[in-house]
């Protein structure tokens, strides 16, 4: 799996050891607006996601330390499904 990742994004998530740190990169993204879905690639390039780009940049980088991610749709009133 490690050899079909972009150099760059391969890079990053060999500095990344654990969850808070995986937490803490996406707290730093700016969020966005966009009417388009990021890649994880595209949200470490650009540093913005949505809710939806977050979440699978999240469970890519889990996966990536040996977890087994999860991806849960919460659905919201008046507001985003997150």
């Amino acid at each position: 799996m490690v050899e079909n990742i972009a150099k760059e994004l391969r890079e990053f998530l060999l500095t990344v050891r654990t969850e808070v740190q995986i937490q803490e990169f996406l707290d730093q993204t700016s969020y966005s607006a966009d009417d388009f879905y990021r890649s994880p690639l595209s949200v470490l390039r650009d540093r913005k996601a949505n809710c939806v780009d977050g979440a699978v940049f999240g469970a890519f980088a889990l996966r990536f330390l040996g977890h087994k991610p999860l991806i849960m749709e919460l659905r919201a009133w008046r507001d985003d499904d997150h």
